[in-house]
């Protein structure tokens, strides 16, 4: 059956935030101390590693800046009046030795495309030669860029060349903000807001995905000077936050009788969509509570009419103040249910339908009878993002009071439905067009963990949560107490990494489960690698 898709678009004055996989300004209570001396060596908790492991002349230290633990020399030029740009404490370094310091992003996988924030300092401005290093691990061919301090001059190196890029000013941050594309094998280079080198080739030209930000204080003549960092931020953006939920009815539903239609659950769902990416770095992780990436997809199941869909569409646009749009894929009796694709056109492009699937078709109350499909979109990462294209699917499985051919609906039916809709988005929707590109499979399986249903989906697809999002009692579902207990998981957030076997990952951070909104379900969301 061909269904219809309508969309609709809105434009908006829009703004992208950032985020974060590894943050730190190296303060105490991120571990960076042990009383009475601040070796960065021995806080491997901390995930930093140094070749600084001489107790008589530690170079490398996490601590207050312009002192020095004790069991080494004092500080040189450069070590007075210093001042941390965040916080009370830096990474600093001294002397005249080479020293290097260094630390995985925060990645779990090496990736091609990133920001990476940092402030630096050098005490001195004629002699000394420190600088930033993104490479992966400790391989000095997979260095992708690299930037800082040389004598008098700030520089950047390309081709294996440094070339300089300004003058700078002792004792004082200066702040680099670095674009590596190592697929397109070119980087772009920012200090303190201005831009000094533009899509300028890489340090090696086949360098490399990148996974870890490295820096090294050089040997230098006489006493050498004082080195600092501080405030890291390490962006990959070849990820996206996207979000699955069954809306119950499209969210038309008082969050509390359930029962009145005020689109309560709908006004309650935009305003957490739009707490998404407005908290500030997580310390050492993405966390949860402060994730620092705007949802830019959601794949919403049970959206009824094209009417439910606009007022979703307004109430994310008032609560984000941004750009929000939306694609129906009509459903159940008589197009009276389907589910719906939203999205925020300032960070993903859409990039075209990719089609619908009718999967069942199910008897319930009175006829018709109710189409059980789904539908999906391609989208491309921009706004500052990696370009990547993916896409993302939306539907659900037949209930277990909806009958087909007779009987209700069993898991022996829905793994039928799963493997068909396995079947449909790798051989038959747009995707076939598409065969190297990632696919999220937003859902409600109206069944759970390691149920043969599952144990379908997971054979292809990957969703490493395990938390419940459904129970019989709807006013159940607000407490997580009672969620937990007598809950099961039926709604999920697959990712398929390409048409081909199954690859595990997938999943930057997450999946998560969302707070009650009013709805009978919660939903999954997740901050979705796509490369």
């Amino acid at each position: 059956m061909k269904v219809i898709v309508y969309c609709w678009v809105i434009v908006l004055l829009v703004a992208t935030p950032a985020f974060a996989t590894y943050y730190t300004s190296f303060e105490s209570a991120e571990g960076y101390t042990s009383s009475p001396s601040y070796y960065l060596y021995q806080h491997s908790s901390t995930g930093w590693s140094t070749d600084d492991v001489t107790s008589s002349s530690f170079q490398v230290w996490a601590g207050p800046p312009g002192t020095y633990p004790s069991g080494g020399a004092a500080p040189t030029s450069g070590s007075t009046g210093i001042t941390s740009i965040y916080g009370t404490q830096a990474l600093c370094w001294k002397g005249h030795y080479g020293r290097a310091a260094w630390r995985n992003m925060g990645l779990a996988n090496p990736s091609q495309h990133y920001h990476i924030q940092v402030s630096m300092l050098n005490g001195d401005t004629s002699t000394g030669n420190n600088w930033c290093a993104l490479q992966r691990g400790t391989n000095t061919s997979t260095r992708a860029a690299g930037f800082g301090f040389y004598g008098n001059v700030l520089r950047y190196c390309s081709n294996s060349t440094w070339y300089n890029c300004g003058t700078f000013t002792a004792n004082t941050w200066y702040t680099f903000d670095c674009y590596v594309n190592t697929a397109s094998g070119v980087y772009t280079l920012y200090v303190n807001g201005s831009c000094v080198a533009s899509d300028v080739p890489l340090w090696v030209s086949t360098a490399g995905p990148s996974d870890t930000i490295y820096f090294w204080r050089s040997y230098t003549s006489g006493a050498g000077c004082n080195f600092a960092v501080d405030s890291i931020t390490c962006q990959p953006y070849d990820a996206v936050t996207i979000v699955q939920w069954n809306s119950a009815a499209g969210g038309i539903f008082d969050i509390n009788d359930h029962t009145t239609q005020n689109y309560g659950t709908q006004d309650t769902f935009a305003a957490w969509v739009a707490g998404i990416g407005t908290g500030t770095p997580g310390i050492n992780s993405f966390t949860a509570s402060h994730p620092e990436a705007p949802v830019a997809v959601i794949a919403v199941e049970e959206m009824m009419t094209d009417y439910r869909v606009n007022q979703l569409v307004s109430r994310l646009q008032t609560n984000t103040g941004v750009t929000w749009n939306s694609c129906r894929y009509p459903g159940g009796q008589n197009n009276f249910g389907g589910e719906a694709l939203f999205w925020r056109p300032d960070l993903v492009d859409d990039l075209g339908d990719m089609g619908s699937v009718t999967l069942d078709w199910l008897e319930v109350d009175s006829p018709p009878l109710y189409a059980l499909t789904y539908g999906g979109r391609l989208f491309q990462q921009h706004a500052g993002g990696s370009g990547e294209k993916f896409a993302v699917f939306a539907g659900k499985l037949a209930w277990d009071s909806a009958k087909i051919n007779g009987h209700n609906a069993t898991d022996t039916d829905r793994t039928n439905e799963a493997n068909a809709l396995k079947d449909w988005v790798r051989t038959t929707s747009g995707m076939v067009n598409y065969p190297n590109t990632a696919r999220v499979i937003c859902t409600d399986l109206n069944s759970d963990r390691n149920s043969s249903v599952w144990n379908a989906m997971n054979s292809e697809y990957a969703d490493p949560s395990d938390f419940h999002t459904w129970v019989s009692s709807w006013d159940w579902c607000k407490d997580d107490g009672l969620l937990n207990t007598f809950g099961t998981q039926i709604d999920y957030i697959w990712w398929d990494y390409d048409a081909y076997g199954k690859v595990p990952g997938g999943f930057a951070a997450g999946p998560w489960r969302t707070p009650y909104n009013g709805s009978d379900h919660r939903g999954s969301w997740a901050y979705i690698m796509i490369h």
